[in-house]
């Protein structure tokens, strides 16, 4: 992992959890317009704020590494 992926990575997990300021936010909004899959993801988690997006991600990491 890059060190760019890795700070995308803990600036979406800061906005997961409410703890990014909009300074940050606006960072991955910026970023999400040269990087489709964070896009994508920005804009799903925004359709579904209730969800349980980390007990969905840990899934799909397990899916992945099988």
């Amino acid at each position: 992992m890059s060190k760019k992926d890795a700070n995308i990575n803990k600036d979406l997990q800061h906005w997961l959890r409410g703890e990014a300021n909009l300074s940050q936010e606006r960072q991955l909004d910026q970023q999400a317009k040269d990087d489709p899959f964070l896009a994508e993801a920005l804009e799903g988690y925004r359709q579904f704020p209730a969800g349980d997006h980390a007990k969905t991600a840990k899934r799909l990491r397990q899916k992945i590494n099988r």
